[in-house]
């Protein structure tokens, strides 16, 4: 079953400096646990398959208390616009 499918109850999740997972593989882990994520570490995640897409996704974790994305060097402006879009939409 895919992540996306179910609801775990993480609320901590560490991926720092894991090059090989992809935004679009973060996405699907956050998918799962956007509900009950507080923190969430992504530093160093600076190869080219980690976008500014994954913020899309950390605009739905509702609980969100901290989150590192030092040393991300993909993501730019657009980012957080993506991130504030995703958060206004699933309010309505």
């Amino acid at each position: 079953m895919p992540f996306a499918q179910i609801q775990l109850p993480i609320t901590q999740l560490a991926l720092n400096g894991v090059n090989g997972v992809s935004s679009a593989g973060v996405n699907n882990i956050l998918a799962s646990c956007s509900g009950t994520l507080v923190d969430l570490e992504l530093a160093n995640m600076d190869h080219d398959s980690f976008k500014n897409d994954v913020m899309s996704m950390i605009g739905k974790c509702w609980s969100l208390e901290t989150l590192d994305l030092a040393g991300a060097l993909n993501l730019d402006d657009l980012a957080f616009q993506v991130a504030q879009k995703a958060n206004e939409f699933n309010k309505q």
